[in-house]
């Protein structure tokens, strides 16, 4: 026998724990401590039914922590404090004894932190715990008026059983309906309670100045920074810009905002639409090179390709680009002084080196550098060079480095022979999913490359070399490999912020349009009645009702009665029709047929082991009863 009061209380714990796990990454180890001694606590508490700590006690805290949670409070963090809060008032009220109204409030309580981490990111992880949490809920709250009437209330196994499956329709019935409220609902062409989410920490990510060895920061984390759904691409081509750097001290490259010149892009157009994670700063990525990008009809475009938004990107956004497949940009002029600038404090043997490397002319020059990067240089992430001096001691002493030492010593060693140069950050490479048609581009992609003024032509340079020390190449491989299962979720990932995040405004006057033409285009039309195709539609739709009709109460009856059922049937037609009331066995022994009431016997005494020694219904006891019934049939 099961008992009630035991699968309330589980129900109960368990939501109380989804609604912990929605917003346990975001709320400090210390808050998750609190919580998870609490909840193993209560536990203990309702299995002695004994409750230690005094009501005026747990209130009492509970009243301090409360005061000292909204003294947190800013308008740059308004969610997480209310999360604390209300995650110790859970953990309260689960060390309390419990009537029908603290589960009540058990069950407000877990959905409150529940749509609170929905304001700190939706992700596919939320839309788990939301159908869990909606399927669980509503199955308590019913079994919970049961407890409430009787709380010694039990239940054979079975019955309990059946009686779980009919509860678990309620909430599902319902789906269909909350998909047309979710398709149908008037929406704002900005979402309401977006400011609720600035304080969400964006990743580690690049800004307007990047220190010699940042990117190898950004490199060790194999988070997802975007998805780009566009065409597949070769490899030689996956550049994605993101910001221009032209000014260096000796340590830091930072972005000095000039006045540009016009510039002219060439090549292939290629249209994508990026989802960026957000990343904490202002700069959209796309394809290398930026035509166009349209976030919401505006964005904020320098004369570098440089695409940036207003404010820090706290949230994900979505935006579509189209670029140029180029290697090149053409700008006819542009400020020289600003892409020659040379740190003053920088180490003589890297003139001495850019002396060496100078050609006949510029192209030359630009071959010259790129071979000496090619000969002896190795690349890495591990033990870099660093402080004073460190491009000298990585051109001199440890001949390895990852990108943005490649790039800044390429970029110096040109402008030092008096060819203009800059450095762009962003990312290179990225898996492509085929099913979803988009590129998977993670933190550890991140690149740094260069672009030297030749001849009127911004031209990319890259000069990172493909041979790798030892060390890095296990964990590049590591941080860069992407297992069947990750691109299984990530696709669904993909899908969910596409169709379900993303659906604005936008796309709900889309699907009303496309509607509205399809039935205007259908007036619209002479259609050529085709009555043997309507005849048999009709003939099928006949067919499909009256085949249910008949047969529903056969599929949605358990599968041992369905065993009973072909047993009278068997019967009936031989002669024989079971009269109201009588016994299986009373039934059976009014069979003439000697053979025939022994088989028949033989089936019963079976099928009444299995009901009333309430013996699992396997593979093995169907197909004794198949045969049972078979040779029934023969008889």
């Amino acid at each position: 026998m099961i008992k009630l009061k035991d699968i309330v209380y589980i129900l109960t714990y368990i939501i109380a724990f989804i609604g912990y796990l929605s917003v346990a990454r975001f709320v400090s180890p210390f808050i998750s401590l609190i919580f998870i001694v609490m909840f193993f606590t209560g536990i203990y508490f309702d299995r002695k039914n004994r409750y230690s700590i005094p009501t005026f006690l747990l209130n009492g805290l509970g009243v301090s922590f409360l005061i000292f949670q909204l003294l947190q409070i800013t308008l740059e963090n308004i969610v997480i404090p209310i999360v604390n809060i209300l995650l110790v008032l859970l953990g309260i009220k689960l060390l309390q004894k419990k009537e029908f109204r603290d589960f009540m409030q058990i069950y407000t309580i877990s959905v409150f932190l529940l749509s609170a981490s929905a304001l700190l990111t939706i992700d596919i992880i939320f839309l788990i715990y939301f159908m869990t949490t909606f399927f669980i809920t509503v199955i308590a709250v019913i079994l919970l008026t049961f407890y409430v009437e009787d709380k010694n209330i039990t239940f054979e196994k079975k019955k309990f059983k059946n009686l779980v499956i009919k509860l678990f329709f309620i909430p599902l019935i319902s789906i269909p309906l909350t998909v047309l409220f979710f398709l149908l609902l008037p929406r704002t062409d900005y979402p309401i309670f977006n400011f609720l989410n600035n304080q969400g920490k964006g990743k580690t990510g690049f800004s307007d100045s990047v220190q010699l060895g940042d990117v190898s920061d950004i490199q060790m984390d194999k988070s997802v920074i975007m998805r780009v759904h566009t065409e597949e691409l070769p490899k030689n081509q996956l550049y994605w810009r993101g910001l221009t750097l032209n000014t260096f001290n000796g340590s830091t490259w930072f972005k000095r905002h000039i006045r540009e010149n016009e510039i002219k892009l060439t090549g292939k157009k290629v249209k994508q639409t990026v989802i960026l994670e957000p990343y904490g700063d202002r700069y959209l990525f796309s394809l290398d090179k930026p035509e166009k990008i349209n976030y919401k009809g505006f964005t904020y475009r320098e004369g570098d390709l440089s695409f940036s938004l207003s404010r820090p990107i706290f949230n994900r956004v979505k935006y579509t680009v189209i670029s140029r497949i180029s290697p090149f940009i053409i700008e006819k002029s542009i400020n020289k002084k600003m892409y020659l600038q040379i740190p003053r404090n920088l180490d003589r043997k890297i003139f001495r080196l850019a002396n060496r490397l100078k050609g006949r002319t510029d192209e030359e020059t630009l071959l010259n550098i790129i071979k000496f990067f090619k000969r002896d240089f190795l690349f890495s992430l591990d033990k870099l060079p660093e402080g004073k001096n460190s491009l000298s001691k990585f051109l001199f002493e440890y001949k390895y480095g990852n990108c943005e030492y490649f790039a800044s010593a390429t970029a110096i060693l040109l402008r030092i022979n008096g060819i203009p140069s800059r450095i762009v950050v962003g990312y290179r490479g990225g898996f492509y999913n085929k099913v979803g048609k988009y590129y998977i581009i993670k933190q550890s992609d991140a690149h740094s490359w260069v672009e030297a003024y030749i001849n009127g032509r911004w031209i990319r340079v890259d000069t990172t070399p493909t041979r790798l020390t030892p060390s890095s190449k296990e964990r590049l491989d590591e941080l860069k490999s992407i297992s069947k299962l990750r691109i299984f979720f990530d696709t669904l990932e993909y899908y969910w912020i596409n169709f379900i995040i993303n659906y604005d405004l936008s796309k709900q006057k889309s699907i009303f349009n496309s509607i509205s033409n399809v039935v205007k285009n259908t007036s619209d039309l002479k259609l050529k009645i085709n009555y043997k195709q309507i005849a048999f539609i009709l003939i099928l739709i006949i067919v499909i009702y009256t085949v249910f009709r008949f047969s529903k109460e056969y599929i949605f009856i358990p599968i041992e009665k369905k065993f009973l059922i072909r047993f009278f049937r068997i019967l009936e037609k031989k002669g024989y029709k079971r009269k109201d009331f009588e016994g299986l066995e009373e039934f059976v022994l009014r069979i003439e047929d000697e053979k025939l009431r022994k088989k028949a016997l033989e089936f019963v005494k079976l099928y009444e082991g299995i009901i009333y020694k309430d013996i699992r219904l396997n593979s093995k006891i169907r197909e004794k009863l198949s045969k049972t019934l078979g040779d029934l049939d023969n008889c």
